[in-house]
């Protein structure tokens, strides 16, 4: 019989992140650039980031705020970059963390920014209970959530006399979230 999963660890989704992916959106990577990245409207909590192509580096310069003292101080880390073939041509870029893993994605934390695997992060999906109750709310809530995400993305309801995909697929997860509360109703009452 298998035990309900629950891991103490911290998820990723509650720590400051830096992604390759939207590094190459913002166009840090076609050139040798610096940019900033604000999280959550707080100018005090920040990263820079100095990207050297030739050198393949990247290097971040960030404040840490102790929470006891309320001092900060100015902390800077880097890594290396790598680049992976692409199949149609061209190629990927990845950070290579302290560790030695090829990743998409760094996390702040106190040694400055590694992969979840250094800092022993998990996910948030993993702490679900897949089953009973709690499971028929979790998945509403997540349903909800990604409809209210693809809605604030969305630009337009019509293109060309027809639903944008983005409406329709919002238009299938609030089917799906319909069935879903009418399925926690008849299980409940």
């Amino acid at each position: 019989m298998r035990r309900d999963y629950y891991d103490k660890r911290i998820e990723v989704e509650r720590v400051k992140q830096v992604s390759i992916f939207s590094l190459k959106a913002y166009g840090v990577l076609d050139q040798d650039s610096v940019c900033t990245i604000w999280w959550d409207d707080n100018k005090e909590d920040s990263v820079r980031i100095a990207t050297d192509i030739q050198a393949e580096t990247v290097r971040f310069s960030y404040n840490l705020i102790d929470s006891d003292s309320e001092e900060a101080w100015e902390q800077s880390s880097g890594c290396w970059l790598t680049t992976t073939p692409c199949n149609l041509g061209g190629h990927r870029y990845w950070f290579t963390c302290l560790c030695g893993r090829r990743v998409g994605v760094l996390y702040r934390g106190n040694d400055g920014f590694r992969c979840r695997h250094c800092y022993n992060l998990t996910y948030e999906s993993r702490n679900e209970n897949h089953r009973g109750v709690n499971s028929g709310f979790s998945r509403a809530y997540r349903l909800a959530r990604r409809a209210e995400k693809l809605q604030s993305k969305a630009k337009r309801l019509f293109y060309s006399g027809q639903f944008t995909k983005k409406y329709q697929q919002i238009f299938m997860l609030n089917s799906q979230f319909k069935q879903c509360m009418e399925t926690l109703n008849r299980a409940l009452f």
